[in-house]
């Protein structure tokens, strides 16, 4: 697969992380135009906009380039940046609390779109050296950190199938989803807006390219009535 002779040459946490700020400094940033797009949308088409982190860990300072290239952008678009990497600071502190003086900034990766939900997703990369004692609130289940070899091993992609419970849509939803198996034998499965912006960001950074997932083991679900809502039923 593509990107893996990229991966041993950044075998150092320096190495590797010149090489992220480097890349998404360059590659064009789509903020301004996702934003507007939101806020001259109507009332029967409006979207809602959320900042998001992507953490990334090196397991075995470089703000001052990351917002250099920022600054690089026009006035709007480093606005924006700023503004969703607060509000994707913010988030991470109340929902896991990961102080934000922990995280550098790395970068803005491209906006998402959520299938399910009305809302477009401003994601930003940040890199996390110490991230202390993290505390998990409701809205998290816990936390599962996935090593970057995982998205190089064929055998763990399979086929998120899900049935979303709309009467309107026969067929089920699928998706390409990352299986991941921790040391203690449990089985976490990465699908969605998370696994779609992490293969973004290896794409960008790596020249990634997501293997054949259809081949992979499937695995359905049926999403519960709270999903939607993000309201735990009592």
């Amino acid at each position: 697969m593509t990107g893996q002779p990229a991966v041993a040459e950044l075998n150092t946490r320096e190495a590797f992380l010149a090489r992220v700020i480097e890349k998404l400094g360059t590659h064009p940033c789509d903020f301004q135009t996702a934003f507007r797009g939101i806020a001259t949308s109507g009332r029967d088409d409006h979207r809602r906009a959320a900042g998001v982190l992507l953490p990334l860990l090196f397991r075995e300072s470089s703000r001052g380039n990351a917002r250099k290239y920022a600054v690089s952008q026009n006035a709007d678009a480093f606005k924006l940046i700023s503004l969703f990497l607060t509000n994707a600071l913010r988030e991470s502190w109340e929902e896991i609390r990961l102080p934000p003086s922990r995280v550098f900034f790395l970068g803005p990766l491209p906006t998402y779109k959520l299938v399910l939900f009305r809302r477009t997703i401003f994601p930003v990369a940040g890199f996390v050296g110490t991230p202390g004692l993290l505390h998990p609130n409701w809205e998290v289940e816990k936390i599962v950190e996935i090593p970057l070899s995982s998205f190089y091993q064929k055998e763990n992609f399979g086929c998120y199938q899900v049935d979303a419970g709309n009467p309107d849509v026969k067929k089920p939803l699928q998706y390409p989803c990352l299986i991941h198996h921790d040391p203690d034998g449990g089985e976490e499965v990465l699908w969605g807006a998370t696994f779609n912006i992490i293969v973004q960001f290896l794409g960008i950074v790596l020249d990634y390219r997501l293997p054949e997932w259809k081949e992979g083991p499937v695995i359905k679900r049926s999403l519960k009535p709270d999903y939607l809502t993000g309201r735990r039923s009592s």
